[in-house]
């Protein structure tokens, strides 16, 4: 869990409701958030407004190694499917490849948005969407840095109060693109054509995230306090 008023990450027991700061993310000089899990549930990395990013072991609760980002406030947004490298990006239209055991950069890609806030890497290709802070959804080819798509975010449906894209997530075929952007709708877009389809409106106001459960094929979203699971193979897109 990230403690914004301290900057750490902490670990809260569920037997005894108590919290401990995590060893490796609990310098209070920096601040750690963004916790990610590998696809295994063995390992979680947390990025660092220093530009740091630590490698924790889950069962240990002990560090495992660190890397050096040089994008400006770096966070950690996504594993690929089978585990073996993560990417980071932050502000500055950076995005960083690493191999996630020997810790060195595999590749360092420009990419159009200035701020990226989060990602999902598609469960089958090496190719990541990333939604950023002025609302634009894109969508990048790993292998080649190249980009597939861009989706500014005044297409297709508009957030009532302007607000951007806060969250992406991949349908369990990758055929499908979902994001939300602060208002009620989910915004769909198929990943052959590269073209957003109609939106979907949740009901729920002011949507923060969006994550596919891919062995159920459910998507989950979140806003307001409040989350709708929608069923995507009954969504008739």
């Amino acid at each position: 869990l990230f403690f914004p008023s301290q900057g750490i990450l902490v670990v809260y027991d569920r037997e005894t409701g108590t919290f401990a700061a995590l060893q490796g993310a609990d310098d209070r000089q920096f601040v750690q958030s963004y916790p990610t899990w590998s696809p295994d549930g063995k390992r979680f990395l947390a990025g660092m407004y220093a530009g740091r990013i630590v490698m924790i072991d889950a069962d240990t609760q002990q560090m495992i190694g660190t890397v050096q980002s040089r994008a400006k406030r770096p966070k950690v947004t996504a594993w690929s499917p089978d585990g073996p490298r993560f990417v980071t990006a932050g502000i500055g239209g950076t995005v960083e490849i690493w191999d996630a055991v020997t810790f060195q950069r595999i590749r360092e890609i420009k990419v159009q948005s200035a701020s990226i806030w989060e990602s999902d890497w598609h469960p089958s290709r090496d190719v990541i969407a990333f939604a950023d802070s002025s609302g634009d959804v894109e969508v990048i080819d790993l292998s080649t840095g190249k980009t597939l798509a861009n989706f500014p975010s005044d297409s297709g449906s508009t957030s009532p109060d302007g607000a951007f894209s806060s969250d992406v997530a991949w349908s369990s075929d990758g055929d499908r693109l979902f994001a939300v952007h602060g208002g009620s709708d989910l915004r769909v877009f198929d990943a052959k054509g590269w073209t957003e389809q109609e939106a979907i409106d949740t009901g729920i106001s002011g949507l923060v995230s969006v994550d596919c459960h891919h062995a159920t094929h459910r998507i989950a979203a979140c806003g307001d306090g409040e989350t709708v699971l929608l069923d995507q193979d009954s969504l008739g897109i």
